[in-house]
């Protein structure tokens, strides 16, 4: 069986929706810290996964295992092995093959819809077409070197890039469940107050979208994988 492995930078931010596609399309799914990937194998994986996370690829000081973690993505993403990055799994991928993170221009949260570039119309995130979806960040990736921009919001440039086997996304498709927003809500109490955004807002949006949200975001992975070299 295939095996994928998902690297978590924190405890509450999980693979969510994306589990059942990634499953269904035959791997074997491990999750494992980041903080513990000593000696880790990056080439090892049939597919690798980087989901979110509070801090910023510029943490090293703090997170010492994150200039490693780049490192490898370095050389996986040079390599082509399947890759996907998921908002700071996004930026790790962006800074390892060489584009700059930066704040970003204004702190996104909530649910707001995605403006696909004509790569991005005829490419799997084709699903998110119409689809408002969960954005929960600070920073912003460039568009790596030889690949393809996928996708911007209207607070965000760059939502989406892509090189042959490597998908950077820095919005969430996979969260549409309330029970998970209200985590991110309570740990980052002072974030979205910093932000001006009401939670209630989020509340109500993932409430009336979040399953739109999950579902456009499974499909999409689900016809990336079918894709992969």
């Amino acid at each position: 069986m295939k095996r994928c492995v998902v690297v978590e930078h924190i405890d509450f931010e999980p693979l969510a929706a994306y589990r059942a596609p990634i499953d269904q399309a035959g791997y074997a799914i491990e999750s494992v810290a980041a903080a513990a990937l000593t000696g880790f194998d990056w080439s090892a994986p049939d597919l690798l996964v980087l989901m979110g996370g509070p801090m910023s690829v510029h943490d090293g000081d703090s997170c010492p295992w994150m200039p490693p973690e780049i490192e490898g993505v370095a050389r996986r993403c040079a390599a082509d092995l399947p890759t996907l990055g998921i908002c700071l799994g996004g930026q790790v991928m962006a800074r390892a093959m060489g584009a700059e993170v930066t704040a970003s221009p204004v702190r996104e949260i909530g649910f707001a819809p995605l403006t696909l570039t004509p790569a991005g119309q005829a490419s799997a995130l084709r699903h998110f077409a119409d689809t408002s979806v969960l954005h929960w960040h600070g920073e912003t990736f460039a568009i790596p070197p030889g690949a393809t921009h996928l996708a911007a919001s209207q607070g965000c440039a760059n939502q989406a890039f892509s090189r042959g086997n490597l998908l950077g996304l820095q919005f969430h498709g996979e969260i549409g469940e309330l029970a998970q927003v209200e985590i991110w809500l309570d740990r980052g109490r002072d974030y979205v107050a910093g932000a001006g955004v009401d939670p209630d807002g989020v509340r109500a949006d993932m409430a009336r979208l979040g399953a739109g949200a999950v579902a456009a975001g499974s499909a999409a992975i689900a016809e990336w994988l079918t894709a992969l070299g």
